[in-house]
């Protein structure tokens, strides 16, 4: 490749790069295993996805749902302060998760102490912590399909 189309591609690319940050999207990048967008990385921790800078200092906390980690990433980047409703939308997405995990270690002491009323309490519970999740996923992933719609 000539020196002087590598130069019309470098061009092509940051105008592009501009385009889309000027509608609010910064282009994520693999970097390993992790995902790069701007100077911040998304890596997957035992609980849940970390932000961390590129010195590697932690820019923003532990968030649920990969989503959610994207859509923070994306916002700082851009030097913006992360929707306030995609967090609580998160924050009550783990919730639902601990509710689940919760009733599900407490149904299975119920089994073992044959204790069918808390056991189906505890069935109960388990449905409810599911639709907890599943209707703060699907609002966290609207949020979501609105960034990247215009792509």
């Amino acid at each position: 490749m000539s020196d002087r189309l590598y130069e019309q591609l470098l061009e092509i690319t940051e105008k592009a790069r501009e385009y889309f940050r000027s509608n609010g999207f910064v282009i994520p990048s693999q970097q390993d295993n992790d995902v790069r967008i701007g100077p911040y990385v998304i890596k997957r921790e035992e609980s849940g996805f970390a932000i961390f800078d590129q010195n590697n200092q932690l820019a923003y906390e532990i968030v649920n749902l990969p989503e959610t980690a994207i859509l923070v990433a994306n916002a700082i980047a851009l030097g913006k302060s992360p929707n306030r409703n995609v967090m609580l939308y998160d924050k009550k997405y783990g919730f639902g998760q601990f509710d689940l995990y919760n009733s599900q270690r407490l149904a299975e002491k119920a089994r073992v102490r044959q204790d069918e009323i808390g056991y189906h309490m505890c069935e109960v519970n388990q449905q409810i912590a599911l639709e907890k999740m599943h209707t703060n996923r699907k609002l966290i992933s609207e949020y979501f399909e609105k960034l990247y719609s215009f792509i």
